[in-house]
Parts: structure tokens; C-alpha cells; sequence
């Protein structure tokens, strides 16, 4: 918790809203950069004797200058001295020199640090964050969990990058210096020449295989323009399931396309990865239009999205695989962050009972006639409206 009580999420979250509130008239896509050193350009500033705090972007990185200190490089970002220190393994903060990249740690709702607060415990931030505390501790190489102390910057995801149009396995592996055949078995790739722009790779770990439910895969932000500031009409009453054919690659470039008007708030990958494309406190364009003989709990004649958080989940194509144990899990991490900014939602609805003609398998059998649809209603709470 910070000295005003929230927890890390809630102070993420806050940031983002600060954020959306500033932004100009024309919205600019907001997308926390990915927080890897390596792979980061670094932003050469001119300084005066202070720096601008808007020289700085939470989750990129900055170019030393000389004359800079980190207590004035601290003061212009708002992140402690220890922080900055334990986020770029400075050893003596006094000692930094002109021309090194340093790392900024991001804040935002998916962000990849965390600063430790006094008071803090890693249980407390794993009830915050939705990342067990084992895994916490494996991502830290924390021998004592019950060891951490104020200013101390913990990771909160495995480094990672986010793959440009033309990126090939083997060209990521030259620039992280880690070689492909690693890559591919960290991030499970059954094709590693098939790699879709937008999709996240995980640049550090253990195989995905060693994680068989995904408890250690926390929530990356994507980002979408598709969806309707705010909640003008109350909070949402129902957590929606969807399915969706393909790979989570495709569903994040689906989502980060304009001209599909199509959002979720979160998408559930097959190994537990989860994809954050939606603020909660916007409505995503998930649920599309009421058709007949729905059941829909929400008001009649209003749009479902404005009443909802859609979660959508990867299912692999034709003929789709059964929901894994790794995204079952997810699902229920996803529903619990959720439930803690929206306490009063009351009903899982799959996407088929909105949209019963268009949508009549949708989240199909893996969920509804496997039992997984009525089992993550009952994890979270939830009436189920299959």
C-alpha cells in the first residue's frame, strides 16, 4: 500500500486515468512501451539545470547527460532514488556516467516493476497484483520472501518484447543475445517462423511448459482504440466469455486494429498469458448487438458493452482444443481483478446468450459442455448464464 492507502494496482490504475483525463482532443493510443534495456532506444534530452518531468515516459528509457545526478533525474520522474537504483542495478547511486541508458520503470496497469513501499510484504502485493507469491519470489530470485525492503524495485513479469512487422525469431535473438531455439521453447512456439506483429515473447524464464498453469504469467498490456470512454451509465453487471479461433498473436492484432471496431478487455491465451487490451473503467466493443430470444440480464434496448467486461480466450482454430488447465486458471485470475474493481457484478454470461443466432457457439463446448463455463462461475462467485 502507498501513504494514501491504495494498493499497486489501484496507484497503476490511477496514473492511467490522470492520463486519459490530460490527453488532447485527438486520442492517442496509449501503450506502455516494453521494459526491456536492451532492446530500447534510448531518448537523447537536452537538460538545463532541471530536468522536465516530460522528458521522461514511465517505461521507457533515458540517455544520461552530463551533470545529471539521480536524485535529480528521481525528482523529475517521481520515482525514488532506491527505486531508479534497484530498477537499473546500480550498485552506488551516486555513481552513474553520461552516456549510459537508463531504465525508467513504468506505471501503468500492466506495469512490469513494482517499487516497494514501507509497509509492503510480498503478500500484500501479491493480493494486489494477482501474481502468486511464489512466483514473485522465483521472478526476484527471492531466497527469503519475507525479505524485502522499502525502494526495492520488483519485477512483476518476466522481460519481454513485443514484435514489430518484420521481426523474425532469429533477428530477435541477435538483438537480445539469447539464442532462438531458447526463445522458442520460453514461449512455447510450435512454428518459430511464424511470428505475428503486436505478439509479446517472453525474454526470460523457464520453459512454458514449467508453468503448467500460468500462475506466473501476469497481464501484459496491448491496447486498443476501440472502445467508449468511461462508464456514463453505472458499473457493469456481468463478466461476458467469449472464444475466439486462432492464436493470441491474432486476437492482439485483431483488437489493435481500428477498422475491426472489434475490443475485448482481456484476452486468456491456451498457456495462461494474458493480454490487456481495455482500461476497466472504459467499455470495450465486445458484445456486440442483442439479438431475439436472448438472455441478457442487462436493461433492454441499451447496448451490452456498456454493462460489461469481456474476456475473450484463445482456442487455437478448427477443431478448437479443450480449455487447458493454464487458461482456466488465467480466466479465474483475470475474473478476481475484475471483481476487486467491480464488487457488484453478478453474472458470468457467455457471449451466445446475447447473441444467440450469430454467436451460437461462442464460448462453444470447450467451455459451456466441459463444465468450465458453470466451474469459473462458481470460482468467482457468479450466477452462469451459459
Amino acid at each position: 500500500m502507498d501513504s494514501n492507502g491504495l494498493s499497486p494496482y489501484q496507484v497503476a490504475l490511477q496514473h492511467r486515468r490522470r492520463a486519459r483525463d490530460r490527453r488532447p482532443l485527438l486520442r492517442l493510443p496509449w501503450k506502455p512501451v516494453i521494459h526491456v534495456v536492451i532492446l530500447a532506444v534510448g531518448l537523447t534530452l537536452a537538460l538545463s539545470t532541471q530536468i522536465p518531468a516530460s522528458a521522461f515516459v514511465s517505461g521507457q528509457t533515458y540517455m544520461i547527460e552530463p551533470g545529471d545526478t539521480l536524485t535529480r533525474i528521481a525528482a523529475a520522474t517521481g520515482i525514488s532514488v532506491p527505486c531508479l537504483a534497484a530498477a537499473n542495478n546500480l550498485s552506488d547511486p551516486d555513481v552513474i556516467r553520461a552516456g549510459d541508458v537508463m531504465n525508467i520503470p513504468a506505471l501503468s496497469p500492466s506495469t512490469q516493476t513494482y517499487c516497494v513501499k514501507r509497509g509492503d510484504t510480498l503478500t500484500s502485493i501479491s493480493a494486489a497484483t494477482a501474481i502468486p507469491v511464489d512466483c514473485l519470489a522465483r521472478l526476484n530470485d527471492l531466497a527469503n520472501p519475507d525479505a524485502i525492503r522499502a525502494g526495492q524495485a520488483l519485477l512483476l513479469a518476466p522481460p519481454a518484447y513485443r514484435v514489430k512487422p518484420g521481426d523474425t525469431l532469429s533477428s530477435i535473438s541477435r538483438t537480445a543475445g539469447i539464442p532462438a531455439h531458447v526463445l522458442a521453447d520460453w514461449n512455447g512456439l510450435p512454428d518459430p517462423d511464424r511470428l505475428l506483429a503486436g505478439q509479446s515473447l517472453r525474454l526470460s524464464g523457464s520453459p512454458a511448459s514449467g508453468d503448467p498453469t500460468g500462475a506466473c504469467n501476469p497481464i501484459t498490456w496491448i491496447g486498443s482504440e476501440n472502445y467508449w470512454d468511461d462508464r456514463p451509465y453505472g458499473g457493469p453487471i456481468a463478466i461476458v466469455l467469449h472464444t475466439s479461433a486462432g492464436s493470441l498473436g491474432a486476437i492482439d492484432h485483431w483488437f489493435s486494429n481500428p477498422q475491426s471496431q472489434v475490443s475485448a478487455h482481456f484476452a486468456v491465451g491456451l498457456d495462461g498469458r494474458t493480454h490487456q487490451y481495455v482500461d476497466l473503467a472504459d467499455r470495450a466493443w465486445g458484445e456486440g448487438n442483442i439479438e431475439p430470444d436472448n438472455v441478457w440480464p442487462g436493461p433492454e434496448g441499451m447496448n451490452p458493452n456498456h454493462y460489461s467486461v469481456s474476456i475473450e480466450t484463445e482456442d487455437g482454430g478448427n477443431p478448437p482444443p479443450p480449455v487447458t488447465e493454464a487458461q482456466y486458471q488465467a480466466a479465474v485470475r483475470a475474473g478476481r481483478l475484475i471483481l476487486r474493481e467491480y464488487p457488484n457484478i453478478q453474472y458470468l454470461v457467455s457471449h451466445r446468450a446475447i447473441a444467440p443466432h450469430a454467436r451460437a457457439n461462442d464460448p462453444g463446448p470447450r467451455w459451456v459442455a466441459t463444465g468450465r463455463f458453470e466451474a469459473l462461475a462458481a470460482a468467482l462467485g457468479l450466477k452462469p448464464i451459459p
